[in-house]
Parts: structure tokens; sequence; C-alpha cells
């Protein structure tokens, strides 16, 4: 059995990462791959420290920048990764707007960009449904009300831990 070929896709001085194992970090075509990047990785990040939405072509080497968050840890990132039903031009992101926590889309292509409605904690297969927790800093794990553009969601029952789904486009 033969091994790949293993070959480094990113050079500092930043440092590059792409979080949480079910998430897609390649598009469909498996020419682009998306990363966070930040200038360190020897402390957790403060509610201050921006990362740096990348996307590599991993044909011509080009790191994109495509955009910011300031709603990202090492563990989990931004939950970035390619919508499911736009696999080809489409990412999906958190980030945090003033003091909310929001969930955003973005045209690779177009550069066109959307909040979507509240962050999310997953994504359904089909990129339409999304699950919810304020799971955005590692010490908070609580849910939070779900809305996806306009879209009713159930409301957040005092003391309850679980997460919510929603129904609609994000």
């Amino acid at each position: 059995m033969s091994v790949p070929a293993v070959r480094r896709i990113t050079d500092g001085p930043n440092h590059s990462f792409f979080g949480y194992y079910d998430l897609a970090a390649w598009d469909a075509t498996g020419r682009f791959h998306l990363c966070l990047q930040v200038p360190f990785m020897d402390r957790p990040p403060t509610a201050d420290d921006e990362a740096a939405i990348c996307m590599i072509d991993t044909e011509s080497g080009e790191l994109i920048h495509l955009d910011r968050t300031r709603a990202w840890n090492f563990r989990q990132s931004c939950f970035l990764q390619w919508r499911p039903s736009a696999p080809d031009r489409e990412i999906i992101f958190n980030d945090r707007r003033g003091e909310k926590f929001v969930c955003v889309v973005r045209d690779v292509k177009g550069g066109q960009t959307r909040v979507a409605g509240p962050a999310i904690g997953a994504l359904s297969r089909s990129g339409r449904h999304g699950l919810t927790r304020a799971q955005l800093r590692p010490s908070r794990y609580a849910s939070t009300r779900i809305r996806i553009r306009g879209v009713r969601g159930p409301v957040r029952r005092p003391g309850s831990t679980r997460g919510w789904r929603a129904s609609g486009r994000p």
C-alpha cells in the first residue's frame, strides 16, 4: 500500500488551522481548503482577538483572505465550513457583531456576505438546518434561541442546556 505525498499548504509567520473533526475544509472540487490564521498559538483567544478566514488555492498556492471573525477558539474554530447546499461557492461561519453571536454565509466567488441568524454549533447535511449553542468560547456552553432568516424556532426554556433545531434557508 502506498502512502500519498504530504505537502505543506501554508507558510508563516501566522499560524494556520482548521477546527473540528466533522466539518468540510475542502470545497467540492478538492482544490480549495479553508483555514483560520492567527498571530499566536500559545494562549487562549480573548474577546478582542480576531482570526482571519482564509481559503487556500492548492493548485497555485495562493492564500486568499476572505473575512475575519471574533467568535472562535482553537478547538472548534468558528465552525467554518463549506455550506453543503453550495459546496463550491458558499462558506458558513460564526462571528460576533457587537454583542451578538451570529452565523454568516459568504459567497467566495461573488464576495456577498449575509448574516443568516444566530451562531450555529452544527449544520445539517443539506445546509438548511442549524443547531445552535453558545459554545463560542471554551467556557460557555448554554443553549440559545434559534431563528434562521425569520423562520420560527423553539423558544429557549430557562435552565435548559439542550440545543434546538431550526428550519429554513440560512
